[in-house]
């Protein structure tokens, strides 16, 4: 599952700080949903370390975890699904 965390004490003294982290963490969702392979480029670059060590190739190492990236991008979603059509999409 995902889900973040917040004390009473952080909800009531910085609620502006939750607020911008949620708008950062959809931003991130949306764009890797809407564009997997540019996601994993950026990850990788990022933390070249986590990159799988059987991949020789970052093309490789893409399509290694691809399957990956899709499953956990189809476990993130919305409390009421039929309130949205699409994860970060607002009226």
């Amino acid at each position: 599952s995902h889900g973040f965390l917040f004390s009473k004490k952080m909800i009531e003294e910085n609620p502006g700080a939750i607020a911008r982290f949620g708008r950062a963490v959809t931003k991130g969702v949306v764009a890797c949903q809407a564009a997997p392979e540019n996601c994993l480029r950026a990850f990788f670059r990022r933390y070249p370390n986590l990159r799988p060590s059987t991949a020789k190739t970052e093309e490789e190492a893409i399509r290694q975890e691809m399957p990956v990236l899709i499953a956990r991008l189809g476990n993130i979603g919305i409390a009421n699904p039929a309130d949205q059509k699409k994860y970060g999409e607002y009226q």
